[in-house]
């Protein structure tokens, strides 16, 4: 199953590149596996109140590029473990899909990877919680709510979900519904690209 999920993202070579002309930031779209090495959940943060910017929000663990990072990638993985103490040997990075612009002009490269971690994640000040969504949760169109968005003066209407008083929306939907669709064929309707 995670080789199949793999063979469906782009290799990782396509975005090996340091540019620090652009805001870039790098997120992880990490799947959790089961004991029998099935994918089984995704890990969301939920962003502290405190927070300058997407303050109280929920993202994918990741952030902003910085000057020591070799790659993108690179960005992802330490930002992950900053940000939820997940220890980089349990990163097992499978791909990459296409980037998207944030609402304040950032260019978000996705990173998927897997592993099979049995700790429990610890929040850094960034960060208010950590939590697990079931692929199957997300997977399932009664768990869909569409949204009105409005964005470089367009209107979208995007997905979004609410699981365990969690709300994944905006830009992490939009991650979350790409990612379903290429890996879990999801056929969540895409009318946001």
């Amino acid at each position: 199953m995670i080789s199949d999920i793999k063979d469906k993202l782009d290799p990782l070579t396509t975005i090996d590149v340091k540019d620090f002309d652009k805001k870039q930031a790098g997120i992880l779209i990490y799947i959790k596996q089961n004991d029998q090495g099935i994918p089984v959940d995704l890990i969301y943060t939920l962003r502290s109140s405190n927070m300058t910017t997407h303050a109280g929000e929920v993202s994918f663990p990741g952030g902003m590029q910085d000057e020591r990072d070799l790659n993108l990638a690179e960005t992802a993985i330490r930002e992950t473990h900053e940000e939820t103490n997940l220890q980089p040997q349990e990163i097992d990075m499978l791909g990459t899909f296409d980037p998207l612009i944030s609402r304040h002009g950032v260019l978000v490269h996705p990173f998927v990877a897997t592993g099979k971690f049995e700790y429990q994640l610890t929040p850094n000040e960034e960060i208010e919680s950590i939590f697990l969504v079931p692929i199957d949760y997300l997977m399932k169109s009664q768990n869909i709510v569409w949204e009105d968005l409005s964005r470089d003066g367009k209107e979208l209407n995007v997905p979004s979900w609410s699981y365990n008083n969690y709300k994944i929306w905006g830009l992490t939907a939009m991650f979350t519904t790409i990612f379903l669709n290429r890996c879990f064929n999801a056929e969540i309707e895409l009318n946001f690209l």
